[in-house]
């Protein structure tokens, strides 16, 4: 639990802007290899974006809430709907 408040702790602070380009390399490189679920640290009008089927705008969202470059952003949206195809 502390962990997941540290890294969406840090993903503010990276959205706010006190982080330097460097700092947010560094920190997106342990964060893909720490490969979080999705739903813990994207917004629920992401999730809910997904669920409706509206894929374009859920991608866009994810890549401007995350600052991954478009194809990370394209891996987290398939892992949401390949979620959502396992829960149907």
């Amino acid at each position: 639990m502390e962990l997941l408040i540290c890294i969406l702790l840090i993903i503010m602070m990276m959205q706010i802007g006190f982080m330097h380009s460097d700092q947010k390399k560094s920190f997106m490189l342990i964060f893909k290899a720490m490969d979080p679920d999705p739903k813990l640290f994207l917004p629920r009008n992401i999730i809910n974006l997904v669920e409706e089927g509206q894929d374009m705008k859920a991608l866009k969202e994810i890549k401007k809430h995350t600052g991954f470059d478009i194809l990370e952003s394209k891996n987290i949206l398939m892992r949401l709907k390949a979620e959502q195809i396992k829960n149907s």
